[in-house]
């Protein structure tokens, strides 16, 4: 999904230099850190989070839950992080 789609004054992009993604899909781990290009980390709205930003969210859940998206970002210069741009979850787990 790409961040064009929502009002980039109305979003509230939190995190910091910090923040990262990461995949397994390409055999080992693979990080992608920040990038410095922009300071889109994450958002959080009733209807998405999403993580990363320019072009598309590395990440993006729908508010269902049962969706996403992932593409390159110019936030965290990374790969598509799933097996394909639109998926299904199954399991979601998150650390703070």
């Amino acid at each position: 999904m790409p961040l064009e789609t929502y009002n980039k004054e109305k979003i509230l992009s939190m995190g910091t230099n910090q923040t990262f993604v990461f995949t397994t899909i390409y055999g080992a781990p693979r990080l992608f850190r920040s990038t410095g290009a922009n300071r889109y980390y994450y958002m959080c709205m009733n209807d998405v989070l999403g993580l990363g930003g320019g072009g598309n969210f590395a990440l993006c859940l729908d508010g269902d839950l049962f969706t996403g998206t992932s593409g390159p970002c110019d936030t965290f210069g990374n790969l598509c992080l799933a097996h394909s741009p639109e998926f299904e979850l199954k399991n979601i787990e998150v650390q703070t």
